[in-house]
């Protein structure tokens, strides 16, 4: 799906945007928070000293990270941006974090790796085919740096290399996906630049219908 939106481009003076706060609300999340108020989930991490399986408590407030803006001479310019129509999947995903892996599951409360994505785009409406190397024949194909938040990144982990694709999970943006790994027996959020799964990365798709 592509938007237009206005992108105004801006020459530097000096005026700070000092740290605000946000009150957690039901079925917030760190993607979520991060969305409403134009950061990053590592931003927000950083600034709370937030582990990644840390509970949102309804009700408590966090710090949301300040940015250090500049504004004199603004040049107006309009743009398209290409945008993932399944950009609210993460929000799925982040809410089974630390659910249990079990192979063959497709949820509510344990996933195998493409249970896990199943189960999120089912919610969106969307039918997936039901194992990694099937999904990751479907839809566009997306160069990592033009990931969003959304699509699904692949990998072939086996140590039988002929086996091809067999592992996937759910970019969520800021060089992160989640996803249910064998490995640490729940589900998980992951740095793409981890050695393992930078190694073994088989590329990423986006799906839009």
């Amino acid at each position: 799906m592509k938007k237009r939106v206005l992108i105004m481009a801006s020459m530097m003076l000096s005026t700070s945007l000092f740290a605000s706060q946000y009150t957690i609300k039901n079925g917030d999340s760190l993607y979520s928070i991060a969305q409403k108020n134009n950061t990053t989930i590592s931003k927000l991490k950083s600034t709370n000293n937030l582990k990644n399986r840390t509970v949102l408590k309804i009700g408590k407030t966090i710090d949301i990270p300040g940015n250090n803006t500049e504004i004199a001479k603004v040049e107006q310019k309009s743009y398209i941006v290409s945008e993932s129509k399944f950009s609210s999947v993460p929000n799925a995903v982040q809410q089974k974090l630390g659910k249990k892996y079990v192979w063959g599951a497709v949820g509510p409360n344990c996933f195998d790796c493409s249970g896990l994505t199943t189960y999120a785009y089912k919610q969106q409406g969307v039918t997936l085919p039901r194992t990694a190397n099937a999904q990751s024949r479907t839809g566009q194909s997306i160069d990592r740096g033009s990931l969003l938040p959304g699509d699904l990144v692949f990998f072939a982990t086996s140590r039988d290399k002929t086996k091809g694709v067999n592992h996937v999970g759910i970019y969520i943006g800021d060089n992160t996906f989640i996803h249910a790994s064998s490995a640490k027996h729940q589900v998980v959020e992951t740095s793409l630049d981890s050695a393992f799964y930078k190694q073994t990365y088989r590329g990423a798709k986006r799906v839009n219908s």
